[in-house]
């Protein structure tokens, strides 16, 4: 005979592993709303839009939303500075364009290119070492004497 497990230890997988793929405006827009009390209808109903927005907003199926979405939600849930802080660093970490600079070189568009084409097979140590390699700051060349 076997068991199911209990609905509520299946729904907390399930938020676990949504969170996975959450991307931070996704996850503080969640927070926020749970922080209020407020139900996702609600929330669409004070900005204006329609309540399966903000879900696929909150699932990371859509977004980062437009600027005057962020702007209603600071104005109208009246944030506080730190709020407005923490919201703005998770809209800009949840960019999903890069630009290379104009200047780039032929190196980076290399390596540019061989990032995208391996982002979506990337696991998480690939995603540590790489994160690593972007701390790494190049150092002076030594002077030859």
């Amino acid at each position: 005979m076997t068991t199911t497990p209990p609905k509520r230890i299946l729904l907390h997988k399930v938020i676990f592993y949504l969170s996975l793929i959450m991307s931070p405006f996704s996850t503080y827009l969640r927070t926020v709303r749970a922080q209020r009390r407020m139900r996702q209808k609600d929330l669409a109903e004070t900005l204006g839009y329609e309540q399966s927005y903000v879900s696929a907003l909150e699932l990371g199926a859509k977004g980062p939303p437009n600027r005057e979405f962020v702007d209603r939600l600071i104005a109208k849930l009246d944030l506080s500075n730190d709020e407005c802080l923490d919201l703005e660093e998770a809209y800009e970490r949840s960019s999903r364009t890069l630009r290379l600079p104009v200047a780039a070189s032929a190196d980076l568009y290399g390596m540019f290119y061989e990032l995208g084409r391996h982002l979506d097979h990337l696991d998480p140590v690939q995603i540590q070492l790489i994160n690593l390699a972007l701390q790494v700051r190049g150092q002076p060349a030594c002077d030859a004497r």
